[in-house]
């Protein structure tokens, strides 16, 4: 799965209007140097591969910002992703990377490298909602992490290719209980209603190749009639929020 051609067919789409934006700020990549020596092999590999430019390229061509925000892969002290207003910056975290890869592609099942590539995918589209929402200054109605998974769910609904991988991805992370918002609280960032609410968009943008989320069990049957409804209602909410922000 190419994280990048989901960013750019997706954002491409939801810029739907050239916004007289007068942005001096850009989204830039990095890759700090790693204490750690399995880290900084890591570190070495993605430079080397330069593999988040990619990504941000359709944020810079789209999505311009009043201030440099950084996107990196970085030594972390803890197994998280993270989005820091101050700096600002999105972090994903080596430690959780690799936590990820042992737990769901250590055992060798087939078709586990992409089910980790729709976790990484989830998280780090996640982490750019929050970034998004804070530098455009958004006025969303819902809470900041209901309003992160709602413009992933956004984003993947106009790259439907990419669907069933990020999807199966998020689920994963909540069957696995990672919590990457708070490292070490012992349960999962993605569980109960947030789970449904996420799901539920999900299998909206496609019920009919998405009934296995209700055929073993993750979503009830009763919340899937409306499904489609809500990710309609969603994205049209979405649209309406990033078009003053769009350009090109």
């Amino acid at each position: 799965m190419r994280i990048s051609n989901l960013m750019a067919g997706a954002l491409a789409v939801l810029a739907l209007s050239a916004a007289p934006a007068a942005a001096q700020g850009r989204w830039r990549v990095a890759y700090p140097p790693a204490e750690n020596p399995e880290y900084a092999a890591l570190q070495q590999h993605f430079a080397e591969q330069d593999i988040l430019s990619s990504m941000v390229g359709p944020l810079n061509e789209h999505f311009p910002v009043s201030r440099d925000v950084t996107v990196e892969l970085a030594e972390c002290g803890s197994e998280g992703a993270f989005y820091d207003a101050e700096r600002p910056a999105v972090q994903l975290c080596y430690e959780l990377l690799v936590n990820l890869a042992q737990s769901l592609m250590g055992g060798g099942e087939e078709g586990a490298e992409q089910v980790f590539a729709g976790a990484f995918a989830f998280i780090l589209l996640h982490q750019v909602g929050h970034a998004l929402v804070d530098q455009l200054d958004l006025p969303v109605t819902v809470p900041p992490e209901q309003a992160a998974d709602q413009l992933t769910a956004v984003l993947t609904a106009f790259a439907p290719e990419e669907l069933q991988t990020i999807a199966e991805g998020a689920l994963v992370l909540g069957e696995r209980g990672v919590d990457w918002e708070n490292p070490g609280s012992g349960r999962a960032a993605l569980g109960g209603p947030r789970m449904q609410n996420l799901l539920c968009l999900f299998y909206g943008i496609d019920p009919e190749g998405y009934a296995w989320m209700v055929d073993e069990g993750h979503l009830p049957a009763a919340r899937a009639e409306g499904c489609t409804d809500e990710i309609e209602t969603v994205k049209e909410e979405w649209v309406e929020y990033l078009t003053p922000h769009t350009q090109g």
